[in-house]
């Protein structure tokens, strides 16, 4: 699958990630990137930039984007509602930046040091193999620094009321230089957009090209073109892609049987559960589940 509606519960997310690449996909979050080291690429609504260490990009709510990286890089990423913090909810909703790309250089001194305790706080998330642990980072100046702060107060707790504080301090750095555009009237998206957020609420039920063009309000050969020369893909194929990557982390984070997990998916028949992911995964779900579910024996 080459597109994808990413769908989030948490209200803030913060995690390092190695060599990040990942397909076109969009989220109701904003989503910020700060280079640890190596370079990647990142494209917003078709427009290419090219990251290097210490840089940061800023991805508005609903912004379709995607990650590459030619060869490594180490990323710290911050996810979060518009709602998490509401005094910068206007400015998420309203405008769009002309350039979401700034540096480290651009931050004031508070700036820095908030994204210091940000990606501090980042040590306390859950690392897996591609989100690793703040100490198996290479030696760079923010993460030192850091580690050096915390040293001295070891009695202090990271929270979420820590975190509030110092994205506020960060994103007020960022849009004092970010140059945004207001939106011209009511923010809408593209029909790109419509057509993803609508199979994210709906892949779990029995839908068709059909149906789905007809509750979107446009013929099935347009909705059927659009898969094909915007979004690379078939509606079959994506409408699979989607149940599948539901499948798997009902597989990685539940007990649930497999049957259960299949028909919740939207599969019509494990038989066809299996098949797909077998084919998608190169393994069963049943030794996927063994090899990734950490609460199951």
């Amino acid at each position: 699958m080459n597109f994808f509606y990413q769908s989030r519960v948490e209200s803030f997310s913060s995690f390092l990630s190695n060599d990040n690449t990942y397909p076109a996909h969009l989220h109701r979050q904003v989503e910020i990137m700060y280079v640890l080291s190596g370079e990647l690429e990142i494209s917003v609504e078709q427009q290419v930039y090219y990251l290097h260490k210490d840089d940061i990009s800023v991805t508005f709510p609903d912004k379709i984007h995607s990650l590459n990286t030619p060869e490594s890089s180490q990323v710290l990423l911050l996810v979060f509602d518009v709602d998490f913090l509401q005094d910068f909810r206007p400015a998420f909703t309203e405008c769009i930046p002309v350039n979401p790309i700034l540096n480290l250089n651009n931050l004031t001194e508070h700036g820095k040091n908030a994204l210091n305790w940000l990606i501090t706080l980042s040590k306390n998330m859950p690392a897996t193999a591609d989100m690793p642990n703040i100490e198996d980072l290479p030696n760079h100046p923010v993460i030192s620094d850091t580690t050096k702060i915390v040293d001295e107060q070891k009695d202090i707790s990271p929270n979420l009321l820590y975190t509030k504080s110092y994205l506020t301090i960060l994103l007020t750095d960022i849009f004092s230089y970010l140059d945004l555009e207001k939106r011209g009237g009511t923010p809408s998206r593209n029909i790109c957009e419509d057509i993803l957020i609508y199979l994210d609420q709906h892949f779990q039920e029995d839908i068709s090209l059909e149906s789905t063009a007809k509750d979107l309000g446009i013929s099935k050969f347009y909705l059927s073109q659009i898969f094909s020369n915007k979004l690379h893909t078939s509606f079959p194929s994506y409408v699979t892609a989607r149940r599948l990557d539901f499948a798997e982390k009902l597989l990685a984070t539940t007990d649930r049987s497999v049957t259960d997990i299949a028909f919740d998916a939207g599969f019509t028949s494990p038989r066809t559960f299996f098949r797909s992911f077998q084919a998608a995964y190169n393994t069963t779900p049943h030794q996927y589940r063994k090899s990734h579910n950490k609460f199951m024996s």
